[in-house]
């Protein structure tokens, strides 16, 4: 099952955010890219909450199954 293999950890999602390139523009959602990487300590942990949530549930928000989601791959 994925929910035993995947634990999300909230400092994966601030390194992520944290390395967001500023001179892109923003996504679907609207929020700049520099929005998101200033407010990365702040956005980690709900952020990791709710994938880890959904890993758990095995279910995606309603809101991202309309929405364009883009992967974030920790290096």
């Amino acid at each position: 099952m994925i929910k035993q293999l995947l634990h999300i950890k909230e400092k994966q999602v601030q390194n992520i955010l944290e390395k967001l390139k500023i001179s892109k523009s923003p996504g679907p959602d609207g929020l700049h890219p520099a929005f998101l990487k200033e407010l990365a300590p702040e956005l980690c942990k709900p952020l990791a909450l709710i994938c880890n949530n959904s890993l758990k549930l095995e279910k995606i928000p309603t809101e991202w199954e309309n929405g364009q989601i883009t992967a974030m791959f920790a290096i």
